[in-house]
C-alpha cells in the first residue's frame, strides 16, 4: 500500500500514535473507539498539533483550559489532535543574573526543537498558543522552517494559525499599602501607575535607594507587602514589553485571527471563539494555503507596526532573524499596506 503520506507508508507509526491520541481524547472529554482513530489515519485526515508554552511562565498557565477545547473541535471535525510542550523562558524571571545569557539562545532552541518535533511525526498543521518574550519568534521561526522542509521534500505546505496568549491583569495601589510608604516625591510620583511587575521594579529601585540613605529603614517589609499586589493573574505583562509587541507583530503578519488579536483571559478560553480558529484552519487546510507567502507580504508592514507601537527593540533582533527564513531580504515588497494582509477565510 503505497500513499502520499510518508508516515502511512510506514508500518510502526499509527500503531505508536494509537495510544497517544486515545490517551488525549479520553483526558479532554472525547469518546473514541480505536478502530474509529485508526479510520481517521487511513483517511489521511489532517494530523494537528496544538503546540504551548511551559506551565513555569506566567503566559501559559490557562493554555490547558484552551486546549481541551481546540482538542474536541479538531476531533469533531475529523480532524487528528496531538498536543506537546516546550520550554519558555521568562525574561522577567532571568533578568539581572546568569539566566538573562540563555534568553535569545532560547528562541533558537525552541525553533529547532520545535521543527524537530513536527517534522519527526510529520504534522500536517499546527495552531501555536505563542506566549512571550523569546517564544513567539522562535514558534514563527519553527513554522517557516517547517514550511520550506514540506516544500522541498513533500511538494505541499505546512498550514499554522498563532493564538496570542491574553494580558494580565493589573490593579491600583491599594490605599492601606499608601499610607506605610516613607514620604517620598518619587514614591507618590508612582502611586497612580496600576502594578505591573515592572512598577514593582520601580518601588524597589526608589526604596532602595531610599534605604541607603536611612529614609526607608522597613523597604523590605513594604516590598514584601507590595508583592502580593502585583502579577495577580497569568498572561503577558500589561505594558508594552516584549510579549504585547509579540501580539501585534503576529497580528500583523496575518497570522492570528481577530479573537486572538489583544484577548483578556475570558476571551481566550472561549470555546465560540476556538471553534471559529478550527473552522479556518481546516478551510487554509482544504485550500492548500501558502501561508509562508502570508507572512512575507505582511513583513514590511509589521516592521512598520512595530515602529509605530513604539514596541520592544527585541523584535528589531527577530526581524532579522527571520528575514533570512521567508527569503524576504531577497524578495522585499515595496508596497506598504494599510492594513495587514490577513488570512484569507476561503
Amino acid at each position: 500500500m503505497k500513499t502520499r503520506d510518508p508516515l502511512l507508508n510506514q508500518p510502526e507509526p499509527v500503531t505508536l500514535f494509537l495510544p497517544v491520541v486515545e490517551a488525549l481524547l479520553k483526558k479532554n472529554g472525547c469518546s473514541a473507539k480505536r478502530e474509529e482513530i485508526v479510520r481517521c489515519f487511513y483517511q489521511a485526515r489532517p494530523r494537528i498539533a496544538i503546540i504551548s508554552g511551559s506551565e513555569d511562565h506566567p503566559a501559559h498557565i490557562y493554555d490547558d483550559i484552551l486546549i481541551r477545547c481546540l482538542v474536541r473541535d479538531i476531533w469533531s471535525q475529523k480532524g487528528i489532535p496531538f498536543v506537546f510542550k516546550v520550554p519558555s523562558l521568562c525574561d522577567g524571571m532571568a533578568q539581572g543574573h546568569k539566566g538573562m545569557e540563555y534568553s535569545l539562545a532560547s528562541r533558537d532552541l525552541t525553533a529547532e526543537i520545535v521543527t524537530g518535533q513536527i517534522i519527526g511525526h510529520h504534522y500536517d498543521a499546527a495552531i501555536f498558543l505563542s506566549g512571550c518574550d523569546k517564544n513567539p519568534a522562535g514558534f514563527l521561526a519553527a513554522a517557516l522552517k517547517t514550511n520550506r522542509v514540506y516544500k522541498k521534500e513533500f511538494g505541499k505546505n505546512f498550514i499554522f494559525l498563532f493564538l496570542n496568549t491574553p494580558v494580565m491583569k493589573d490593579i491600583p495601589l491599594p490605599a492601606s499599602l499608601k499610607k506605610i510608604m516613607p514620604a517620598s516625591e518619587a514614591l507618590q510620583a508612582l502611586f497612580p501607575e496600576t502594578l505591573k511587575c515592572n512598577v514593582y521594579a520601580k518601588y524597589f529601585k526608589v526604596l532602595s535607594g531610599l534605604e541607603k540613605k536611612g529614609r526607608a529603614k522597613e523597604s523590605a517589609r513594604i516590598l514584601r507587602s507590595l508583592a502580593p499586589y502585583v502579577c495577580t493573574t497569568g498572561g503577558t505583562c500589561a505594558f508594552m514589553g516584549t510579549g504585547n509587541t509579540s501580539k501585534f507583530i503576529l497580528y500583523s503578519l496575518g497570522l492570528v485571527p481577530d479573537e486572538y488579536a489583544l484577548p483578556v483571559l475570558k476571551d481566550y478560553v472561549n470555546p465560540n471563539a476556538s471553534r471559529r480558529v478550527t473552522d479556518l484552519l481546516f478551510r487554509l487546510i482544504r485550500n492548500k494555503k501558502d501561508i509562508s507567502r502570508i507572512v512575507v507580504e505582511n513583513f514590511e508592514n509589521s516592521l512598520h507596526v512595530l515602529g509605530c507601537i513604539n514596541g520592544s527593540l527585541n523584535w528589531i533582533l527577530h526581524f532579522r532573524y527571520l528575514s533570512g527564513l521567508t527569503g524576504y531580504v531577497k524578495d522585499i515588497i515595496h508596497s506598504v499596506h494599510d492594513r495587514p494582509v490577513l488570512i484569507p477565510a476561503d
